[in-house]
């Protein structure tokens, strides 16, 4: 019988019953321990992770970073590892004998390929392949920074990229993407204002570019240059929703608060 892993598997849910149950068999057995951080679901999703899982914890949903290290620091776990995974995540077979073969004792973290496909496209070019997510790390290393695209940190000691990955399969009512990504666009605004110690250089080009011109290079850039046309008619629009309407909305939605705050210097000025 192969080898159980000794990692506890944290997932993040709410109102997942028609991903989640692809989640959970992809770990069940797998992995010595299986935990739920559920946001107060009303479907059928506990009801689900019930067969797989006892360890069943709720929490209101303020923001990821938080879920997620709630979790870290207040769910008492068999291991001291921890392995996130999202609700419309499985784990491939070849990452899960790869975790059975290394000595996870040798580094603090562990770096994942996430492969991401949308409506049956597998979005292998346009920079979203391979992407490398620090998902895997010693509970007294790591934490989570960002209220949404969060992150995983290391406090202390060393990580390692493993070779296999985890997929996303994203096949939800295209309504519930869209109400999402205006959520998060909520959240990229706030984010913007923050000043953030924990940004990457990315992040830092990003914020310095113009606004509204940004999203055009950023198309350009994934669909030309990383060769994203090559995905189809599929990829192609998902490169537009993404990155041109998402990103132009999140820079509308900055200007708004510069427009307010510059009303605002005017208002006092005058008066």
């Amino acid at each position: 019988m192969p080898r159980i892993i000794d990692i506890s598997v944290v997932i993040l849910t709410y109102n997942d019953e028609n991903n989640i149950v692809h989640t959970l068999k992809s770990v069940y057995n797998k992995f010595s321990e299986i935990i739920i951080l559920d946001s107060n679901s009303t479907d059928k999703t506990i009801q689900i992770c019930k067969q797989f899982t006892s360890n069943i914890y709720f929490r209101n949903f303020d923001n990821f970073s938080s879920q997620r290290n709630f979790a870290i620091n207040k769910i008492k776990t068999l291991n001291d590892y921890i392995f996130f995974l999202d609700s419309d995540e499985t784990v491939s077979d070849l990452l899960i004998e790869e975790l059975r073969q290394i000595n996870l004792l040798a580094y603090d973290a562990y770096y994942v390929k996430r492969k991401f496909i949308w409506y049956g496209c597998w979005m292998k070019y346009g920079g979203y392949y391979p992407l490398y997510l620090m998902r895997i790390g010693k509970k007294d290393k790591v934490y989570f920074e960002g209220e949404v695209n969060e992150h995983m940190y290391l406090r202390s000691g060393e990580s390692y990229q493993l070779n296999y990955e985890i997929t996303d399969n994203f096949n939800k009512p295209f309504k519930e993407w869209i109400n999402k990504h205006i959520r998060y666009s909520q959240y990229e605004c706030l984010k913007y204002f923050k000043n953030n110690n924990y940004e990457n250089n990315k992040n830092r080009i990003w914020k310095k570019m113009p606004l509204f011109i940004r999203p055009f290079l950023l198309f350009f850039y994934r669909l030309i240059y990383k060769l994203g046309f090559l995905m189809g008619i599929k990829g192609i629009g998902y490169i537009i929703i993404h990155t041109l309407i998402y990103r132009t909305y999140i820079d509308y939605l900055i200007f708004k608060v510069y427009l307010s705050r510059l009303k605002g210097k005017i208002w006092k000025k005058l008066f």
